[in-house]
């Protein structure tokens, strides 16, 4: 895909001009386990806790909502009661309940899914195609009701709840007209800080030339460190992607990016919408 260099120069000074922080973004610091057990007594203690540090307003949320915010939150019980507020809030924000039209249009290009693939420690692996996201389509509310869909969906799971998330950007035949700085900035300030999700790694496959050599550069400025280390950007060699799965076993990842695992895109689409 032919990009021009205007193009791309007009893109990094809209990201440097943004002020996007990454800092309140929660990030898996290590590959430990949680050291307390699902459904243990220890459990069950600590969301009683969370519960009484909840407003009225918030006891009647689903003992389920609750448990997510302790289990995406390391099980501390004030840090995931602030998170259930922010969760409820973004909900409520977002219209997820009643969403727009643009949710199902969203859900259906493929841009963001949750293939069902898991990593060695049962993160949710998320498969990104951003080359199908057109910006004058879907702004910053619409992209970040779909992460927010999504990443619920994924934490239907719970050892996805207790560890957190696997990001795969596919980049391949992506272009300048799919990236928005304003979306970029919207979803690292409001939408993942209120999700109960810990972002484990963030792997962007295939990305262009303008991404390595002047988008990354220029986004890592503002990433914070912890976020930064974990990214990985993984080349195509000889057709094959063979780094990626030094990070994740084939059979999470969907064929498409070079794994083994199938993925039929309708069937899951119409299953977020039902």
């Amino acid at each position: 895909m032919f990009v021009a260099m205007a193009d791309v120069g007009r893109l990094a000074k809209e990201l440097a001009a943004s002020k996007i922080s990454t800092e309140r973004v929660e990030v898996d610091d290590d590959s430990a386990p949680p050291t307390v057990a699902a459904n243990s007594s220890e459990e069950k203690a600590l969301l009683k806790e969370l519960d009484g540090l909840l407003p009225e307003a918030l006891k009647a949320v689903p003992d389920a909502t609750k448990l997510m915010c302790l289990r995406g939150r390391k099980y501390d019980p004030a840090r995931g009661a602030e998170t259930l507020q922010a969760l409820e809030d973004l909900k409520e924000t977002l219209e997820l309940s009643h969403p727009p039209p643009q949710l199902a249009a969203d859900i259906a290009s493929g841009k963001v899914t949750n293939p069902g693939g898991v990593d060695e420690m049962g993160r949710s692996v998320i498969w990104m195609r951003l080359r199908f996201n057109n910006p004058k389509e879907s702004g910053p509310q619409d992209i970040g009701r779909l992460i927010a869909k999504v990443m619920l969906n994924a934490l239907e799971n719970v050892e996805t709840q207790r560890n957190g998330v696997v990001l795969i950007n596919d980049m391949s035949g992506i272009g300048v007209k799919n990236l928005s700085p304003s979306t970029v900035k919207y979803i690292m300030g409001e939408v993942l800080p209120a999700l109960p999700i810990r972002v484990h790694r963030i792997l962007l496959v295939r990305p262009p030339w303008f991404i390595t050599r002047v988008i990354f550069p220029i986004v890592s400025t503002f990433l914070s460190k912890k976020l930064k280390s974990r990214i990985g950007l993984i080349p195509e060699v000889d057709g094959r992607v063979d780094k990626l799965f030094e990070y994740l076993p084939p059979a999470s990842v969907p064929a498409e990016v070079g794994g083994t695992a199938a993925f039929d895109m309708e069937a899951w689409a119409a299953s977020m919408l039902k």
